[in-house]
């Protein structure tokens, strides 16, 4: 298991924002190995856009793309699933956390 905190900014538009975030963690599970990998994140829309059941919108097409080619490309069992913030409180705390601390920090268990 790991988790993370780092500031992204916001440049107006929450889905792109919650993409970066998904890649990030995509990049850390990447970088240490970790499979198979299950992320989370509670934008439906961001979930529906990276397993390809909704169109994408116009300002993360080009993240969302790089996504599904490497989720379809890598030898790693990966999946990203929606998860409602009720349901995963943790992941809420370490956003309001990042807010707070402007140096990534990284847990791994």
């Amino acid at each position: 298991m790991a988790a993370s905190i780092s500031q992204v900014p916001f440049l107006g538009d929450v889905e792109f924002v919650e993409t970066l975030v998904v890649q990030k963690g995509l990049r850390l599970t990447s970088d240490i190995w970790l499979t198979p990998t299950i992320i989370e994140s509670d934008s439906l829309n961001v979930v529906n856009l990276i397993g390809n059941k909704i169109a994408s919108k116009y300002e993360v097409e080009w993240v969302i793309s790089e996504k599904q080619e490497a989720l379809t490309s890598s030898h790693s069992i990966v999946k990203v699933l929606f998860a409602p913030r009720t349901c995963n409180e943790a992941a809420h705390h370490l956003a309001k956390l990042a807010l707070c601390h402007p140096i990534e920090q990284v847990w791994i268990e």
